[in-house]
């Protein structure tokens, strides 16, 4: 891992049979989550929700990063479409037969991408409800023992997400399995 020297943008390519999404790895606002612009749309349960906070707040960092949808902006879109044109500095398939790769954007496609998510209004969590929680939680704990002269741009502030577009979304059931119902037994 190399620490960057300033604030990145990287686009991430994931290919699995028909399915390729490419997405904005950044950080995603913790004002923005408590201002519901980044939208929520199921409840965390509690005892995850207090353990993930614990977990993000001892290691200081994000366990995984928060899938987020928005709604396609051609601008952004169009910058990608010419990120993703070049040679990544990452390309591995993994043993499960998915590709993954990496590219970094330069600054100016940078300042073009966080331009345009200005007429973004509201981006919705498609995975890490809990993670989004935790960040939120750990960055309310941080902020208050920071005290006075938090800027906003402290990394407490921000959480690991990908930022995907709607129109790449392919979002795959994730069905769990009830063995008991009230006290009753149910078939698997």
């Amino acid at each position: 891992m190399v620490e960057e020297d300033a604030p990145t943008l990287y686009i991430y390519g994931l290919n699995m049979g028909d399915l390729q999404q490419f997405g904005i790895v950044a950080g995603a606002s913790v004002q923005e989550y408590e201002d519901n612009i980044i939208k929520k749309h199921e409840l965390t349960r509690k005892a995850k929700e207090e353990d993930r906070t614990k977990l993000t707040d001892i290691q200081g960092a994000n366990v995984g990063p928060v899938f987020l949808a928005y709604r396609a902006q051609e601008t952004i879109d169009s910058v990608i479409n010419g990120i993703i044109a070049t040679e990544p500095f990452i390309d591995v398939t993994s043993d499960d037969t998915v590709r993954h790769r990496l590219w970094k954007a330069n600054p100016e496609e940078q300042a073009t991408i966080c331009a345009s998510f200005d007429s973004v209004p509201e981006m919705y969590i498609a995975d890490g409800h809990h993670r989004s929680a935790s960040a939120f939680n750990v960055g309310k704990m941080r902020k208050e023992r920071a005290g006075e002269g938090v800027t906003g741009e402290e990394e407490f502030n921000f959480f690991l997400a990908i930022f995907y577009p709607h129109n790449q979304l392919n979002i795959m059931d994730y069905n769990r399995v009830l063995r008991t119902f009230g006290g009753e037994r149910t078939a698997d």
